[in-house]
């Protein structure tokens, strides 16, 4: 026998959906490149405001050349400290950085369709390329260069197991 209806029953919609991996469609090289510089603008405005103040505070206060010069160095890297904590929350998440929410993009794993997990996003994505950068002369280069490659991805895309697709593409938001 069937349940009864019952009018005050909270509805039974479902919101999220699960897709397909092979739905998946790459976003754009461009919207890509735009958000990339989005952020490389914002980093850049932040070290040169935080070296600018930090060379300013440290001639008004007459220290020492060593020291005026460390303070300034230390103020730029405070400086960027927002915007890593605003883009770790946001790729926690949303799979998203600022220039990707901006771009209407985000990060989902290509097996899945969905956010992937943080400690992939940290360390595959990020941290394992800034090591790269580091050791191999010219691995940023070369990374960046693969998106022209048949699939839209990156290297660190490849690590990570991630694909960029257009922000309405895939599951919402972890929750």
């Amino acid at each position: 026998m069937a349940e009864p209806f019952n009018p005050y029953a909270a509805p039974a919609a479902e919101l999220e959906r699960e897709i397909d991996p092979a739905e998946l469609v790459p976003a754009g090289r461009g919207e890509r490149l735009v958000a990339k510089m989005i952020e490389g603008g914002l980093y850049f405005g932040l070290l040169f405001g935080g070296a600018v103040l930090g060379a300013m505070v440290g001639a008004a206060s007459e220290l020492d050349e060593g020291v005026a010069v460390g303070l300034m160095f230390g103020v730029m890297g405070l400086s960027t400290v927002p915007i890593i904590g605003i883009n770790l929350w946001l790729m926690a998440d949303r799979g998203q950085t600022i220039g990707k929410v901006l771009l209407g993009v985000r990060i989902v794993d290509v097996r899945t369709g969905q956010v992937p997990p943080f400690w992939k996003l940290l360390l595959l994505r990020t941290l394992a390329v800034w090591a790269l950068a580091a050791a191999v002369p010219f691995f940023q280069i070369l990374d960046q260069l693969l998106i022209f490659n048949h699939d839209n991805r990156c290297i660190h895309d490849h690590m990570a197991g991630t694909l960029v697709v257009p922000a309405r593409i895939g599951a919402p938001k972890k929750g």
